[in-house]
């Protein structure tokens, strides 16, 4: 069986493997200044996209929906959470660590969000 790793923003997962990045959504409600998670019933919509440390997207993963479909959950309370898959995990060059960047877009009923995390792959020698 796979071990699964999970992360959080400015972790390192190792290479080839499959890693569940997990956060919590919120916004500044303006009307009351407090800083509250984002209530998945009143999301429409939630994108993800994965770069490099050039901006290079990775694995095609772009604008990919990441609302309770595909590897993408949001549950009560604002909780995040998204599976890479050992293909979004590969190194692309010959360091020893390769910075990543994810950008979720929410639109909801308060307006859009954007949630930004960088994260490291590492290189494993002799992972094939």
């Amino acid at each position: 069986m796979e071990a699964i790793t999970r992360f959080s923003a400015g972790d390192a997962i190792p290479e080839k493997s499959t890693a569940i990045y997990g956060a919590v959504l919120k916004y500044l409600d303006t009307t009351d200044g407090q800083v509250k998670p984002i209530d998945p019933s009143a999301v429409s919509a939630l994108t993800v996209t994965l770069t490099d440390s050039v901006g290079a997207i990775v694995n095609g993963l772009q604008n990919e929906n990441a609302l309770n479909t595909g590897n993408g959950t949001l549950l009560t309370g604002g909780i995040l959470s998204f599976t890479l898959d050992p293909a979004d995990t590969v190194i692309l060059g010959s360091n020893p660590m390769e910075l990543r960047y994810f950008a979720f877009h929410v639109v909801f009923s308060g307006g859009e969000h954007w949630h930004n995390a960088s994260f490291y792959i590492r290189n494993l020698v002799g992972v094939s």
